[in-house]
């Protein structure tokens, strides 16, 4: 069967890459906008006893809104929050942005001036808060909303940080972004670089990394299609691009490889095509079946987010494996020994089996073979000794110690020590989700790195990033 399919590709080169980049291209095309069709969430058992409890809470008292949106007001130097200017300016932007934006605030839950609770304020009188309701019926609902309306809690003037349960999950979700999309630029060439000395050769180099390209951007478009189904959590993305990248990159090595050994064995460029299909195309099918098989194993529990890993797993493990037994052995058949083109003279020859054998890998391999023991009790050992750093771990529930120190001082500064200050059934405990400002310098207001949605009024630009 796969030498089949090698001649096929091989006759049909050209019709090969023109349909498969065509269909990966048009699935990218579709993938755009990915994140406005994500959830925010599935991060719970839907079966089990504290979701039954909360949904009937909610039912009968209504959705907790106490911590969605919990911005914290610092006075002008010299003055303190009961300075009656302040208080009417942050009372007027409170009143406005409840009255402006009717179908994103569900209500202003309470504030320091207008119940002047001395909780809601630090001893000092330098820090006080408000808490705002986001309306929305799921998460993903009020996530939306925050992000249209969270420029519409800064007041010129004054120095106002974002904290509760929308801007750290939202800074949280953007954090991921940032690093993925960073990740992307910084990897990308970085692993080209090291394929060109793997190889000798700009071309060669090049081949595992348009494999890469297409699976990340074809995945994100059967992504979206899956999320016209059922509910795909967003902690997908990062999931499609790591993985995507690394398998494709994998898979493009071993097809690159083989058919360079082929080339050195002296078979024509027909016959390392589909010598190179039989071997290493044989090998990344039976590899990527054996991974989509164990990333199957997600989609019994009953937590969406974990489904939604699989999910983008699958997809893009998928995706890297058809493209690597049809794009790459298309291309390959163009380039033929102009494989090794476009490369260091020194660096580019390719090797026959018997000089790869010879060779340091090749006798590591051997010596390997002949001390099993004494290369795997080593490489247990230190494998155990790398799951003492995990001993202490310790799960939870979202919050701002999951940011990176440069983006945490915002929500540092209002973790909560009191408790809800709204009276009735619904109301609910400050005291893990709520802030309290606390006294800090001056200096150590500003928060540095990436957005954490706060503003000063020595800062005009919103989000503030510094």
């Amino acid at each position: 069967m796969f030498a089949t399919w090698g001649r096929l590709v091989y006759r049909l080169r050209f019709a090969v890459i023109g349909a498969m980049v065509g269909l990966m291209l048009a699935l990218g095309a579709y993938g755009l906008g990915l994140e406005n069709n994500l959830s925010q969430s599935g991060w719970d058992d839907p079966g089990s006893e504290s979701v039954a409890a909360a949904k009937l809470a909610d039912g009968t008292f209504g959705r907790d809104t106490v911590a969605d949106v919990i911005p914290v007001y610092t006075a002008p130097e010299g003055k303190t929050v009961d300075d009656p200017a302040f208080g009417a300016k942050i009372t007027k932007s409170l009143d406005e942005l409840a009255a402006n934006n009717p179908d994103e605030i569900l209500k202003i839950n309470a504030s320091y001036w207008s119940t002047k609770i001395a909780l809601m304020a630090d001893p000092s009188k330098e820090h006080a808060f408000a808490s705002v309701a986001i309306k929305g019926d799921n998460d993903t609902e009020v996530a939306a909303n925050f992000k249209k309306v969270r420029d519409e809690f800064y007041i010129d003037g004054v120095d106002v940080q974002l904290t509760g349960l929308q801007p750290v999950t939202g800074t949280l979700n953007d954090t991921m972004a940032n690093d993925v999309h960073r990740m992307e630029i910084l990897a990308i060439p970085a692993v080209g670089v090291l394929l060109f000395f793997i190889f000798g050769g700009v071309v060669a180099a090049a081949l595992p990394l348009i494999v890469g390209g297409l699976t990340i951007i074809a995945a994100n478009g059967v992504v979206k299609l899956i999320t016209h189904f059922t509910e795909v959590n967003a902690f997908v993305v990062p999931v499609v691009s790591l993985i995507g990248l690394g398998l494709a990159i994998d898979y493009g090595l071993f097809m690159v490889s083989r058919f360079r050994e082929e080339i050195a064995e002296g078979y024509s460029t027909g016959d390392a095509v589909r010598r190179t299909v039989m071997t290493a195309g044989r090998t990344v099918i039976f590899s990527a079946t054996m991974i989509v098989a164990s990333l199957g194993g997600l989609l019994i529990f009953p937590q969406g987010f974990l489904k939604s890993v699989a999910y983008g797993a699958i997809a893009a493990v998928i995706l890297a494996a058809v493209i690597s037994v049809t794009v790459l052995p298309a291309i390959l058949a163009i380039l033929g020994r102009r494989v090794d083109a476009l490369g260091l003279s020194f660096m580019r020859k390719t090797k026959t089996t018997d000089e790869i054998e010879n060779s340091v890998w090749g006798r590591l391999t051997q010596w390997v073979m002949k001390h099993p023991l004494k290369v795997t009790i080593p490489i247990v050992i230190g494998l155990l000794l790398l799951t003492i750093p995990i001993s202490n771990i310790k799960f939870g529930g979202i919050n701002e110690t999951y940011l990176p120190r440069t983006t945490r001082p915002a929500s540092r500064r209002a973790s909560s020590t009191s408790c809800s200050p709204t009276p009735g059934p619904s109301r609910s405990s400050w005291c893990s989700t709520a802030p309290r400002a606390r006294r800090s310098p001056r200096s150590s207001r500003r928060p540095t790195g990436r957005p954490v949605w706060s503003r000063s009024s020595r800062s005009t630009t919103r989000p503030r990033t510094e």
